[in-house]
């Protein structure tokens, strides 16, 4: 599409970056900060936990990346610091969340109420990320024969479907991230049953939408582990969604008994 926004003598700025910088604006000022004053946490604790975060996020995001390329890293160990280090998107919530649980703690900030406004905000950022990622060509799609497929030339599309009309998958998922935005915040300020109730639920809907679009998705350096045709995100997705099922209903079950007594 248009991986370069403009030039400026030698200057390049890529479209990639500025939607970033955008995305990241919008998530501090429009959900991250109205949020944390809402809940009464004190704001500069929750803005360090959120820097944090984000530090451990970007560094999951690489580590998860370069273990689903392992074999190749260890022949090749002086690319594990590339900047174009294979990264894989997973690795950042998850790092991030664990963080946060760590952090909070010794802050004594409340970890669920923390990690319930981060992924909120995570799911804005993902939205405005995504189509980041399309004007780049990254983490793009199949072909398809569908009218809305997109061709990319862009070299960070597999030589073979360059040219070829895509799947436009980071399309589909920002829209399913702004759904799960708008939906996730309704929930946190209106219906959260407990502290970590929103966190369940981005876990658990994130694992099923990402299941289901990791079938459009056409870049091979995603990886695969052990089942055939289960992607890396795919077999990750499975695992998470078996574990917040099972907290989540152990946690209904707990306050059900709770009522009981």
């Amino acid at each position: 599409m248009h991986p370069v926004l403009f030039t400026l003598g030698p200057y390049v700025a890529y479209t990639y970056v500025y939607i970033h910088i955008i995305a990241f604006t919008l998530c501090y000022f429009a959900v991250f900060r109205p949020l944390v004053v809402k809940s009464g946490m004190n704001l500069e604790s929750a803005e360090n936990a959120g820097i944090g975060g984000i530090i451990a996020g970007l560094l999951g995001n690489r580590v998860l990346g370069i273990l689903s390329d392992f074999s190749y890293y260890l022949k090749n160990p002086a690319e594990m610091f590339g900047i174009g280090t294979n990264t894989a998107f997973y690795g950042a919530p998850i790092a991030g969340f664990f963080f946060l649980l760590l952090y909070t703690r010794l802050k004594k900030l409340p970890p669920l109420k923390m990690t319930d406004v981060g992924v909120v905000t995570l799911c804005l950022g993902q939205a405005i990320g995504r189509i980041g990622c399309f004007f780049a060509g990254c983490c793009h799609g199949t072909a398809t024969s569908h009218w809305w497929g997109i061709s990319l030339e862009s070299p960070l599309v597999e030589s073979s479907l360059r040219g070829v009309p895509l799947h436009p998958v980071q399309l589909y998922e920002s829209a399913v991230m702004f759904g799960l935005y708008f939906g996730l915040r309704h929930v946190l300020l209106n219906r959260s049953k407990f502290d970590g109730h929103v966190t369940m639920l981005y876990f658990a809907a994130y694992a099923i939408a990402r299941f289901i679009l990791e079938f459009f998705r056409g870049d091979s350096i995603r990886g695969y582990v052990g089942v055939p045709y289960l992607s890396t995100s795919q077999f990750i997705s499975v695992l998470i969604f078996g574990a917040v099922a099972g907290l989540y209903f152990r946690r209904l079950r707990g306050t059900k008994l709770l009522h009981e007594r």
